[in-house]
């Protein structure tokens, strides 16, 4: 569709394309996307310009290299926000050439707060902290030697910025670079940060160590931590043992991310076990992820780490993972990631007692190719998805854009050069499973354990509590009724 043929749509449904493409992009880039859209020509900007909620983002520095030198477009964002709440970011540097009155470079030591340095548009920012439905505060290493930008110390504004009152505040979010090292001030602010927040709900914090204001933990409802690149298994650790320190005065915490992305686990800092009973939701992304090597005197590192979080009435939970490097496949192709997730600890022999739904998404393992070379010897993946994980669900749903691999329900005699978490899982007196859905392109690897469970369900007597069993694949989507599953079965 050429731009003119978007002429012929009405200015709202415009506006709404517009506010649907914007919420899909960091906070940062919202207004520069939003200024983008008001040059295409004169019927986008019209409508752009008379859309209120294209222009509630406050950011003084946007993505690939967008960076406002002055004031004036923030200032136009507020007036034609029209009384919106914001969306406020706030920007700091830690390794800025400042130049004093003197002449001279004025660099502090990064570990104090006179290290933190903050641009001209700060102070305005927090002028309307009044107006903010949420704050991300970004966190910059880089020399900002390429704008005319005058810097001053975080120390000078520490009053107004440790007191900011921000009554309809919902989010808030700390993001770093990864591998960037800000923890002093973290802590400084985990202490001492005074905020009027009585709306915040939500929390989330990027690439960096998870030490949240004690002021705002008892309030929160939702907890997203992303770890991205982070090689270094001493701070994947001790970042882990400072979210469930954290996660401790977070007694109304209804829901909880998880995401790790090529980041390496190793020994656990503390055999320190976290219990969240508030929680009801839990999302956990495994994907590029390693752990010690098995060999190592602490193998099995991830389900070592994972197993201190403990969710006893959680409902919902949602997992991605990829098919797994060396570190993650243990033998005979055997992936381990998703097992390490669920498989029980010393503490608790089942890790989500009241799980009623379970969605599963497994992703390539840096981009498998579709079909394996017959000339070269390839070994599929293999989930690991023992039954007596699945017997408290009322409803198992895996996604997978992986072509070839294969669900597995046990790996059969245990022997000591074996995870000293396996176990065979046959002894299930119950099942509650309703549905069951599979989103994949080939149904080959999910038939032997689709199979095994349906004898199992009947052989317990549940299998009257079935209703029906789903398969989208690229060509057509079939359900299939409790009563047609075993024909379904044998057909395949």
């Amino acid at each position: 569709m050429s731009t003119g043929d978007t002429n012929v749509l009405p200015p709202e449904l415009l506006a709404t394309v517009f506010d649907h493409a914007l919420r899909s992009l960091p906070v940062k880039d919202r207004s520069f996307q939003a200024l983008a859209y008001s040059h295409v020509c004169s019927s986008y900007r019209q409508v752009a310009l008379n859309s209120s909620r294209l222009w509630t983002s406050l950011s003084s520095r946007g993505g690939k290299g967008q960076i406002v030198k002055k004031l004036a477009f923030m200032e136009a964002c507020v007036e034609r926000s029209k009384g919106l709440p914001l969306d406020a970011v706030l920007c700091f540097f830690d390794d800025v050439e400042y130049k004093g009155e003197n002449g001279e470079l004025a660099g502090l030591s990064r570990l104090e707060l006179k290290g933190i340095w903050v641009d001209r548009t700060f102070e305005w920012v927090l002028l309307r902290s009044a107006q903010w439905r949420s704050c991300s505060l970004h966190f910059f290493d880089d020399r900002q030697t390429d704008r005319d930008e005058e810097y001053r110390s975080l120390f000078d504004f520490r009053t107004f910025f440790q007191h900011v009152n921000a009554p309809l505040l919902e989010d808030i979010s700390f993001e770093t670079r990864p591998l960037m090292d800000i923890t002093s001030f973290l802590v400084l602010i985990g202490a001492s940060l005074a905020w009027n927040v009585p709306n915040l709900l939500n929390i989330t914090i990027n690439n960096t160590f998870p030490i949240v204001p004690s002021k705002f933990c008892p309030q929160l409802r939702s907890l997203a931590v992303n770890l991205e690149h982070q090689p270094q298994i001493s701070f994947v650790a001790a970042h882990m043992k400072l979210l469930r320190s954290s996660m401790k005065s977070m007694t109304t915490l209804s829901t909880v991310w998880l995401s790790f992305t090529e980041c390496s686990f190793g020994t656990p800092c503390t055999d320190q076990s976290i219990e969240m009973p508030s929680v009801e939701f839990v999302g956990i992304i495994l994907l590029g992820c390693t752990q010690s090597s098995p060999a190592a005197e602490h193998e099995h590192s991830l389900w070592r780490e994972l197993r201190k979080f403990y969710f006893p009435n959680a409902i919902e939970l949602n997992v991605t993972v990829d098919t797994g490097g060396d570190e993650l496949v243990l033998w005979n192709g055997h992936n381990v990631a998703l097992y390490s997730l669920l498989a029980p600890s010393p503490a608790h022999e089942c890790r989500y007692p009241s799980l009623e739904t379970m969605v599963v998404t497994i992703q390539p393992w840096k981009q498998l190719s579709s079909v394996p070379d017959d000339d070269i010897p390839f070994e599929l993946p293999v989930m690991l998805l023992p039954y007596s994980y699945v017997s408290t669900l009322k409803h198992l749903a895996i996604r997978s854009t992986v072509p070839h691999w294969t669900l597995l329900d046990d790996v059969g005699e245990v022997d000591a050069s074996r995870p000293p978490y396996f176990e065979l899982g046959d002894e299930v007196s119950t099942f509650k499973l309703e549905t069951m859905a599979f989103d994949i392109s080939s149904v080959d690897g999910i038939v032997p354990w689709v199979k095994k469970l349906a004898s199992k369900m009947r052989e317990t007597g549940c299998w009257d509590g079935f209703s029906e069993l789903t398969v989208i694949q690229p060509e057509a989507t079939v359900v299939i009724p409790r009563h047609d599953v075993e024909h379904w079965l044998e057909n395949n």
